[in-house]
């Protein structure tokens, strides 16, 4: 006797850890380049104002510092296939941090450009590592600050940049304008990378959960509802019947012939025959009914809102002469037959259990008398 296949398997589901992991990865690499594309641009502005303005040179060691770092960090990006992601990761905060700090020693807090970096590194560090980390980036921003702080009010140090020469100057403005800007365009892209790495892992989630979900409820070769499901509606079915007035119906089915199908032509040819079986009494029953395999060679079928007893006769009929009707497998004529008993609510139970062991006596008196055919539970 053939069963539900035993090498189903429920789709696998990626762990929390692995979900969030490939969102940060996302996020990192959309980071990375929009990085790239920064550096590139800040090199240029560089290269602008030193032939620009030659006599203007208290600038050129904290952009000098920007600019090694700008060229240590296109070192790795384009080796960044090869890195794991940990180093990625805090090359990107990295930079930032450091490209922040860098900027203080000439300009202090006037340099709004290097506000812009901290507060960015500090943001990509709360999103790609564990909370620790992102608290140590706050933490060495605090640092910078409090230390450039007192340097600037203790007088131990003073900027070398005028800023009345700078604030003519079209690159210093450009240089501002492309940190802030562009560190605020970094974080939109990889945030906007972030979540949409994480709506398609959650709509990824969603559907394995909904598979899950239909391999619980229903069975694996045929694809129709298993017992626990019947129950369920047949409980619901009751509820309303008893407040309509209306019967419903359980009709149990047992195929004939069928073990000399599994016998003569194989357990595939078997699971042919079920799963044909199961089409026909899945199109020969209302949407409002319920079509279920039990097991084996065992359904049974729900029947609701019915006016009368004699409908479900007149179902079961139909459904003995659709499970009849030949079936081609592989070239050869199969074909099985079914005895069918029936209990109706509230004539012969008050409850599923009671309904089901009613249909399960009449299908077995059906078996004794002849087979194929039809009979209800009689007490």
């Amino acid at each position: 006797m053939s069963s539900p296949n035993p090498d189903a398997q429920a789709p696998a589901i990626l762990s929390s850890d692995a979900r969030l992991q490939q969102m940060r990865e996302a996020f990192v690499e959309v980071g990375l380049k929009g990085l790239a594309i920064l550096f590139v641009w800040l090199i240029a502005l560089t290269l602008w104002r030193i032939f620009r303005f030659p006599s203007d040179t208290g600038w050129q060691l904290s952009l000098g510092v920007v600019i090694t770092i700008a060229i240590v960090f296109f070192l790795a990006f384009f080796l960044r296939a090869k890195l794991p992601y940990t180093v990625k990761a805090s090359l990107l905060v990295g930079a930032f941090l450091v490209g922040g700090a860098a900027g203080l020693p000439a300009f202090g807090f006037a340099g709004g450009g290097s506000m812009a970096w901290f507060v960015t590194g500090c943001f990509v560090a709360a999103v790609i590592f564990p909370k620790r980390v992102s608290i140590a980036a706050i933490a060495f921003v605090i640092l910078v600050l409090i230390i450039a702080g007192y340097a600037f009010v203790s007088g131990l140090h003073t900027t070398s940049v005028n800023m009345n020469i700078m604030l003519v100057q079209p690159a210093a403005w450009a240089s501002v304008l492309l940190s802030v800007a562009a560190t605020t365009g970094i974080m939109t892209m990889a945030l906007g990378a972030y979540s949409r790495a994480n709506y398609a892992l959650l709509q990824d989630v969603d559907r394995q959960r909904q598979q899950i979900e239909h391999m619980a409820t229903h069975d694996n070769l045929t694809g129709l509802p298993v017992l626990r499901t019947v129950v369920d509606r047949c409980d619901m079915a009751i509820h309303q019947a008893q407040r309509t007035g209306q019967k419903l119906a359980l009709l149990f089915i047992d195929l004939d012939g069928f073990k000399q199908v599994n016998d003569n032509f194989g357990h595939e040819a078997g699971d042919h025959v079920l799963k044909e079986v199961a089409a026909r009494l899945k199109a020969n029953v209302r949407s409002a009914d319920t079509a279920a395999r039990i097991g084996g060679d065992e359904f049974v079928v729900l029947l609701t809102a019915l006016e009368s007893a004699a409908l479900a006769g007149d179902v079961a009929a139909k459904l003995i002469r659709a499970v009849g009707l030949p079936i081609d497998c592989q070239g050869q004529t199969l074909q099985v037959g079914a005895s069918v008993g029936i209990s109706i609510f509230p004539d012969h139970a008050a409850d599923t259990h009671s309904l089901r062991k009613a249909a399960d006596q009449a299908m077995y008196t059906v078996k004794k008398s002849g087979k194929n055919q039809f009979a209800f539970f009689s007490m």
